[in-house]
């Protein structure tokens, strides 16, 4: 009946927002908002049943094909490329990140797709020219790629495919390099007419590693003149910039605003710049930390810092590329490479399931109760916010 008591709250009078309130009030309705907001967070990058049994399904079903019939698995790597790759350019337009297309781990890896689709096209493709596009995808896929996927910290995560095109452009091109090389039997049995695998004896060292070094400094030329005179600024933000990016968990778009107001795009060179080794190039120039962080909040960096961060750039790829030796040397030491590296990117993402799930949660709770117990019950909100990083 209407009113009657039943020691729960029921049939008394709603209490006004925010009136006869206790700190302990305060504390549970801030926290439960909070879990609301990190759950809402979760949903909108993707984290649901779907698109997680989904993920977990390929991963299977990507080691099965890799264990039980290599010979098909590049078929699998021109399919997974042109979904994730269609995916992520949706997401690159929707974030304003379509310039990290010209990254050489994306260039390298749609040279990559088109050259397997010349070889069923094709087939007439002579051996000389098949034999300088297996030199370069070895000495590419083996070694800089390879060696990206563990540097860069590449994640796992099965619900996000974003993540788990970053990851198919590092790791799966040198799993397919190793299908075709140590079981080229099985591959040419299979595709006769697409892969003539029978000039692996004439390949030497010395041929991989010129032809990839070739491919990658024709790149790093176009590279280095595109970020010398356009790339440098294409990025940089306005002062007032900062306002004008949309709040972390809302669902506005950045493209649902003005295209006066509009933040600039966004490029792979400007968000290393704004990472850690930013700040180590930056401080290897002879610049204050109070510059580098001038420098972040508005995107604009120097031509020095272009210089410096391509050379290194050069020289990891460069030295990277003798990894891919290793690899066409031995089939176990091939094996435990990709094994190591599967195993980092796996690590990494179970790292991150753990950040969000219990990490940070419970970081942001501690610091609800420390506001709590210091009498700062208005500050609970913005201290798990602060923490949320």
């Amino acid at each position: 009946p209407e009113g009657r008591p039943c020691g729960c709250g029921a049939g008394r009078p709603a209490m006004a927002e925010g009136a006869g309130r206790t700190p302990e009030d305060e504390f549970a309705i801030r926290i439960l908002s909070r879990v609301e907001q990190r759950a809402k967070e979760w949903r909108d990058n993707g984290l649901n049943q779907i698109k997680f049994t989904f993920g977990v399904c390929n991963i299977i079903f990507v080691a099965w094909l890799f264990g039980a019939h290599p010979e098909h698995l590049w078929i699998c790597y021109f399919v997974e490329a042109v979904v994730l790759f269609s995916i992520r350019l949706h997401h690159s337009i929707h974030e304003r990140e379509l310039l990290y297309w010209l990254d050489f781990c994306w260039v390298a890896n749609l040279c990559a797709v088109l050259g397997l689709l010349a070889f069923i096209c094709f087939p007439e493709v002579d051996e000389e020219s098949r034999a300088t596009m297996f030199a370069v995808a070895w000495g590419i896929g083996c070694g800089p790629l390879l060696c990206a996927a563990g540097v860069t910290g590449n994640m796992l995560l099965f619900h996000d495919a974003n993540q788990t095109a970053a990851v198919l452009i590092h790791l799966f091109p040198p799993l397919v390099m190793f299908s075709l090389y140590w079981c080229d039997d099985r591959v040419h049995e299979a595709w006769p007419h697409v892969f003539r695998l029978n000039y692996f004896n004439h390949i030497s060292l010395g041929s991989i590693y010129w032809n990839a070094a070739l491919f990658y400094t024709a790149w790093w030329v176009l590279y280095a003149i595109w970020l010398f005179t356009c790339g440098l600024h294409v990025a940089k933000r306005p002062p007032e910039a900062r306002e004008l990016q949309v709040p972390a968990g809302s669902t506005a778009s950045l493209t649902d605003q003005s295209p006066r107001r509009r933040p600039p795009l966004d490029t792979i060179f400007h968000k290393n710049m704004r990472d850690a080794i930013g700040g180590k190039i930056s401080g290897l120039l002879g610049y204050s930390e109070e510059d580098h962080s001038q420098m972040r909040e508005t995107n604009d960096f120097t031509r020095k810092h272009a210089l410096v961060y391509l050379l290194l750039h050069a020289l990891g790829v460069y030295l990277s590329i003798f990894v891919s030796f290793l690899c066409y040397m031995s089939n176990a030491l091939n094996k435990l490479a990709l094994a190591l590296i599967t195993g980092v990117a796996v690590y990494n993402a179970a790292t991150r399931y753990v950040h969000y799930m219990l990490e940070r949660p419970l970081r942001e709770f501690r610091a609800a109760v420390r506001a709590l117990q210091e009498g700062r019950p208005h500050e609970m909100g913005e201290v798990s916010i602060a923490t949320a990083a």
